[in-house]
């Protein structure tokens, strides 16, 4: 069997090739908290958001439920590093969305993955404008409750918010703006991690994530004109 062969086999869900991704990645995200003096449970958090993205790169919904119990857990840090934005996110969309999300993708599977699908160019700048719209409304309630980071966590906040509800819909689109959101929340950890040293452990996370979400992307379209043409 070739190495691209040996790369694309799978183990616990994931090809070969994605499960060495992850390792990898976890263990510098791991040996980086331990040197930067990081809390376990930031240090667990990181590595499992790593293993969410992998399962849903792969249109598994194994994905959706590791997605919940991060949720609950990093709403918990980003709630003491004052993330009010992030805090609210993934406690009142992202986690009831990752529910939705497992419904959704186990009734609407194409073989051992998800049915993928596309948003026409008019949805799509409806999404585009509401989301937008979205940013103007966290602003203002963010600014108001002393957020830390009022705009790129009102930002982060909009992007994320229709990322999710993209995904619970299976619309590939999801990735352009989970990709916006991921850069967005890895400039709030650049400028939390120059303020604390022990925040850098989230910066490699997000870094990755965001390396990760250029992954999917390019997966995702490939598996929707994959199903479109079987």
């Amino acid at each position: 069997m070739s190495d691209g062969g040996i790369m694309k086999r799978r183990f616990i869900g994931l090809t070969v090739g994605r499960l060495l991704f992850a390792l990898v990645a976890i263990v510098i995200i791991t040996a980086c908290g331990f040197i930067v003096g990081q809390a376990y449970l930031e240090i667990a958090v990181s590595a499992l958001s790593i293993i969410v993205l992998m399962y849903l790169i792969e249109g598994k919904w194994a994905g959706c439920v590791c997605g919940i119990v991060f949720c609950v857990l990093y709403s918990i840090v980003c709630y003491s590093k004052g993330f009010y934005g992030l805090t609210v996110f993934h406690v009142f969309v992202a986690l009831p969305m990752y529910v939705v999300s497992l419904y959704t993708w186990i009734k609407n599977r194409h073989g051992d993955t998800v049915a993928v699908r596309r948003l026409s160019l008019k949805k799509l700048a409806l999404v585009v404008a509401a989301a937008a719209a979205g940013f103007g409304c966290a602003y203002l309630i963010l600014s108001a409750a002393g957020s830390s980071n009022a705009i790129f966590d009102a930002l982060t906040l909009s992007l994320a918010t229709f990322g999710t509800l993209l995904l619970s819909l299976r619309y590939v689109e999801q990735w352009y703006f989970n990709l916006a959101s991921n850069t967005t929340v890895l400039i709030l950890w650049a400028v939390a991690a120059a303020a604390d040293v022990s925040n850098l452990g989230f910066v490699i996370a997000t870094a990755i994530f965001v390396a990760s979400n250029v992954m999917a992307l390019v997966e995702w379209i490939r598996m929707e004109r994959a199903q479109r043409n079987g």
